[in-house]
């Protein structure tokens, strides 16, 4: 009963040709929030917006190839490595397959009447139909009426095979989404955005802490001392990790990285975590273990978009700490984007 999924991927071989042309850009996730923060800062009586996530099924395959690309055939049709092939289309593994399919979607979006942002790749807004979009590669999010979603999915539909999902706050309407791993939950008082949890249990199960107890905040600063060996990682004189210590903190470092994406309280304690992993000394492993042990008792945090009165004004807090790390002496800057009552940015 379980699902199998198998596809023919390229495996394009490394070099010296750097090819920056080939690059294809992804918006940032403030994208998806100030979609989100869009979609209920319209009244509270306006409940007609709905949410739509579009996944386009082999969207790669549908791009065609900029460069001459030849590969292996697989199994007997290469006849014993007597033939090979050239690619018309994408394929999955060459590094020209993101540019090729973001290539189709802005002629796509051009042809059905959308305005793409002039500053980020994959936003896009439609002045007639009132609709909003944020691509990620083939995931597409939605904000507008139900008809006019309607209409968007039928016109996808007539190139493409698709999955979807539609949210709205109507007694027949689902009121979860799942969008880059993300859980979309459309509420009484507006819409919540969650990260995905499982790291928070890797995080535990991996640094061997999943009966550990929990602390308040994921980071405390160190007291100054005119030690060298004071702060985090214990100074230049501080004893190094192990290669195979190293690489674990390292994985956890980024794993912690990832789930701050979507969680402000583990910005900061994620940028300390961070800036050792070049060279992680062991008393580096401790704020590991005290991030662990704030996720023991916060495994999960929402970002709540709660119902208010459009505005467009953008509102943004910033502070710095000049010169606060005890052992590097360098700055930490952070700033926190809002509309209106709604964080979209950190």
């Amino acid at each position: 009963g379980d699902k199998v999924r198998c596809r023919l991927v390229g495996q394009e071989f490394a070099g010296n040709d750097k090819r920056e042309d080939l690059y294809a850009g992804t918006p940032p996730l403030s994208a998806t929030r100030y979609l989100l923060s869009d979609s209920v800062s319209r009244g509270l009586r306006n409940k007609r917006v709905k949410l739509m996530v579009v996944d386009v099924k082999r969207a790669f395959l549908h791009g065609y190839c900029t460069r001459s690309i030849y590969i292996e055939l697989p199994g007997a049709e290469s006849q014993g490595g007597k033939y090979v092939g050239k690619l018309v289309r994408a394929l999955y593994g060459t590094g020209d397959a993101p540019l090729a399919w973001l290539t189709v979607v802005k002629s796509d979006m051009k042809e059905m009447g959308f305005n793409e942002c002039k500053v980020t790749n994959g936003v896009f807004a439609h002045p007639e139909r009132d609709l909003r979009v944020v691509v990620h590669v083939d995931d597409f999010l939605l904000s507008g009426d139900d008809h006019q979603l309607q209409w968007f999915r039928d016109q996808l539909t007539q190139k493409y095979e698709l999955k979807v999902q539609v949210a709205g706050w109507g007694k027949e309407d689902h009121q979860e989404l799942s969008f880059l791993g993300r859980v979309i939950r459309l509420t009484p008082s507006g819409i919540e955005l969650e990260g995905d949890g499982k790291h928070v249990g890797l995080l535990e199960e991996e640094g061997g802490m999943s009966h550990c107890n929990p602390v308040a905040t994921p980071y405390v600063k160190p007291v100054a001392s005119p030690t060298r060996d004071s702060g985090p990682g214990g100074g230049a004189e501080a004893k190094a990790m192990s290669p195979a210590d190293a690489t674990l903190y390292r994985r956890a470092a980024a794993r912690i990285n990832y789930v701050a994406l979507d969680r402000p309280d583990l910005s900061f304690a994620s940028r300390v975590a961070s800036s050792s992993m070049s060279n992680p000394k062991e008393a580096d492993y401790l704020l590991i273990k005290r991030i662990i042990r704030y996720l023991k008792g916060k495994p999960r945090v929402a970002i709540r978009y709660k119902f208010q009165e459009y505005s467009e004004s953008i509102i943004f807090y910033t502070d710095s700490d000049w010169a606060g790390d005890i052992v590097t002496r360098k700055s930490t800057s952070g700033g926190v984007v809002c509309r209106g009552n709604h964080t979209v940015g950190w």
